[in-house]
């Protein structure tokens, strides 16, 4: 039996918005971690004149990293419980 071509080529396509859905959320996650630590952090960095990455070794640095790490934590702990509640209230409705 052969598949259906119009059936595949909607496949193709919802696979596709899939996907660009997910780089474009993906994209959004990040920018709301590095843009919430940033205004977390106070002050701007200030880098020694010394080296190209003599602004990693900064004490705002490590607040900025320590800030970012907490808002993908609060991400994790908010939302992981969320999508296990979804996925089961989902798998209730199909039976």
């Amino acid at each position: 039996m052969t598949p259906d071509p119009a059936r595949r080529v909607e496949s193709d396509r919802a696979r596709r918005i899939q996907q660009v859905a997910v780089y474009v959320g993906s994209t959004v996650f990040a920018l709301t971690i590095i843009g919430g630590a940033f205004v977390l952090t106070p002050g701007l960095p200030d880098c020694p004149p010394y080296g190209r990455f003599g602004c990693l070794y900064t004490p705002w640095t490590r607040r900025f990293v320590i800030n970012g790490l907490l808002i993908f934590g609060v991400f994790v702990i908010v939302l992981v419980p969320i999508r296990i509640a979804l996925s089961l209230v989902q798998a209730a409705r199909e039976q």
